[in-house]
């Protein structure tokens, strides 16, 4: 059973998303939610993104995950050489917006385009003037997460070593204490809940946000509530869940699925397994009180 459980949550780890889905020449369908599309276009070559159905207006953004010199670069857009430095807190990525203005478009259609002059050039454009979350972004946050962390985006760590590390020390926990099922659940959520705090607030400290606002939201949103209060939770329920099997594990189920909403929480697989655990608990009492009969 317990390889079964690991094998489920390694599962979606292996098969792995490129932050890059959108290869030149990109079709972009103008929505009236804030988009956001990432491109790579390699060294001497051409990207192109073609906005489509759009209205007599949009709003552009063109960003980069790092301040590249201007020489390495050429776009079809006017370029302001001072960037304009942006940290996206629900991500927690930073990026430098070397454009951001209102342009006409042309029959319902707008070209972007940009050419690597030197090295493989990263970056986003974005349609829209709104960067705050909306809900889908809210739910997928552990996808959209893992795309523009680590080698796409950001650049900067790889989050696997959290989860190999935390994975670690609940599989020596596991092994050498033989706990019961419901146990088993919680220590393995708990490593998802601890690895995930860990990379955020690594990510937190190399996005440089540098606004008190958005270092409060990440700190107590992004990472405290998220993960941090999640961690504590499982911490007590391992000691105390017996007491009252039928109160923590009703408490552990729904706070599980509150917590399939809140940033990337265990990257989903911390809340499910501690609804899984919840579960268990709540079983193993039922079936202390009124065991099945096989008659």
């Amino acid at each position: 059973m317990r390889v079964i459980l690991y094998m489920c949550i390694f599962a979606p780890m292996i098969a792995g998303h490129s932050l890059f889905s959108c290869s030149s020449p990109c079709y972009l369908p103008h929505s009236d939610e804030y988009t956001t599309v990432y491109m790579k276009t390699p060294t001497n070559s051409t990207s192109h993104v073609h906005i489509v159905e759009a209205p007599a207006e949009i709003h552009i953004e063109l960003s980069f995950p790092q301040m590249y010199p201007i020489s390495m670069y050429s776009t079809s857009l006017a370029v302001n050489t001072n960037a304009t430095f942006h940290c996206v807190a629900h991500l927690q990525i930073s990026k430098y917006t070397i454009v951001s203005a209102v342009y006409s478009t042309v029959n319902g259609s707008f070209h972007v385009s940009l050419h690597a002059n030197a090295n493989d050039i990263i970056w986003s454009i974005a349609i829209g003037q709104s960067d705050s979350p909306s809900p889908r972004e809210v739910l997928l946050a552990p996808y959209l997460m893992a795309k523009t962390h680590g080698s796409a985006w950001a650049q900067q760590y790889y989050y696997y070593i959290y989860i190999v590390f935390t994975l670690g020390i609940a599989t020596m926990y596991i092994t050498y204490y033989h706990p019961r099922m419901w146990k088993t659940c919680i220590a393995v959520s708990m490593a998802f809940f601890a690895a995930t705090a860990c990379d955020k607030i690594y990510h937190v400290v190399h996005a440089g946000c540098v606004q008190t606002s958005e270092r409060m939201y990440m700190a107590c949103v992004v990472i405290f509530l998220a993960d941090i209060v999640p961690l504590m939770y499982c911490v007590i329920m391992v000691s105390k869940g017996q007491l009252r099997p039928i109160v923590w594990g009703s408490m552990g189920m729904l706070g599980a699925l509150g917590l399939v909403f809140v940033h990337g929480a265990g990257w989903f697989v911390g809340p499910g397994v501690l609804a899984l655990g919840s579960i268990s608990l709540i079983l193993l009492r039922v079936f202390e009180r009124w065991p099945p009969c096989y008659a």
